[in-house]
């Protein structure tokens, strides 16, 4: 997958991932996420407020590996509109991109975080199964059957 201001109008095999297994695919807003089946997270696109995770706001052609510990670890994920969020096989949630709204859940409005970070409160120590990006904001589904946004 690589930038390109050329139109499509019908489905593309996307080169960058034709021969490696991938598990689960998100888009946001001219920027996707790529999650593999060995748990491995990638993103290729905009950046402009550090939603590939990737440490910098350069906006990349080409596929980077997000940064972090839990990469390689990665459950699920998804892409809001210029924020992304993991989840690793435990349960652990990351956060990363734009936070003026809270949708990081970090517990802060900070502007824009490049470099994933642990979402703690009241998801901390819970076990997160399953996680929806939206423009805005982020829903998040604990095992028990609770959700929280």
């Amino acid at each position: 997958m690589a930038l390109t201001d050329a139109k499509r109008y019908i489905p593309v095999r996307s080169w960058a991932f034709s021969n490696l297994p991938v598990n689960q695919a998100a888009a946001g807003r001219q920027y996707s996420l790529i999650l593999l089946t060995n748990g491995t997270l990638y993103s290729v696109g905009l950046n402009s407020n550090g939603q590939l995770g990737d440490g910098t706001t350069t906006s990349r052609l080409s596929p980077v590996l997000v940064q972090g510990s839990f990469n390689g670890n990665v459950r699920t994920m998804c892409a809001g509109i210029t924020h992304s969020i993991a989840v690793e096989e435990n349960g652990n949630v990351w956060a990363f991109g734009e936070n003026t709204y809270g949708q990081l859940g970090t517990g802060s409005t900070a502007t824009a975080v490049s470099t994933p970070v642990l979402v703690g409160g009241i998801i901390a120590n819970q076990s997160v199964i399953g996680v929806s990006c939206g423009t805005f904001h982020t829903i998040a589904l604990l095992r028990n059957g609770t959700i929280v946004t």
